[in-house]
């Protein structure tokens, strides 16, 4: 069983996303996986929990993640056998200045991708959205691998729809043990 980890900057587009999930466990019982944890970026931690607990009880974990925990927070999950992590490629208020090689995500993914090749049982592990476009994303595949980067079928303020039945995605989460970027 595969614990899923979304990592994004608007909550709303967190648990949107944690929903259609939801639908693809019904839709394709032969996956194994649950989403476990929401982790909702935002500089200021103590406004995340205001927001977090204005959008009330969710069936998975909504957790609080900022500049300060972001690597720790990570790791935790990196650190599993059966963590899946899908992120957000541009997290407002990392402090990058809109320069994609400074995002935090991207600085964590790429420190790990360094490891890749000795370590393939974390080759899927982690996975990237963008929902800003062609360019953004032609940019995040050049980052961190196509092969780590999944479609966006609708995106909107507060709603995302990706291709989770992306082959290799499928894959991931059919195989004994997850892997990772």
């Amino acid at each position: 069983m595969k614990d899923i980890v979304i990592v994004e900057d608007k909550l709303k587009k967190g648990i949107s996303l944690a929903q259609q999930f939801k639908e693809l466990e019904k839709n394709r019982p032969d996956l194994e996986f649950k989403v476990t944890t929401v982790c909702y970026f935002k500089p200021n931690v103590e406004a995340a929990k205001e927001e977090i607990e204005k959008c009330g009880k969710q069936e998975f974990e909504v957790l609080p993640v900022s500049l300060w925990n972001f690597d720790e927070t990570m790791d935790r999950y990196w650190n599993s056998a059966h963590s899946v992590v899908i992120m957000d490629f541009q997290l407002d208020g990392d402090g990058s200045g809109e320069v994609p090689t400074r995002r935090v995500n991207i600085r964590y993914a790429r420190r790990k991708i360094k490891n890749k090749e000795t370590n393939t049982d974390e080759s899927d592990k982690l996975w990237f959205y963008t929902g800003t476009g062609t360019n953004n994303y032609n940019i995040l595949c050049e980052l961190v691998g196509k092969e780590h980067v999944l479609g966006v079928k609708e995106s909107s303020i507060d709603f995302l729809r990706l291709d989770l039945e992306d082959d290799k995605f499928t894959r991931t989460l059919v195989k004994s043990g997850a892997g990772g970027v």
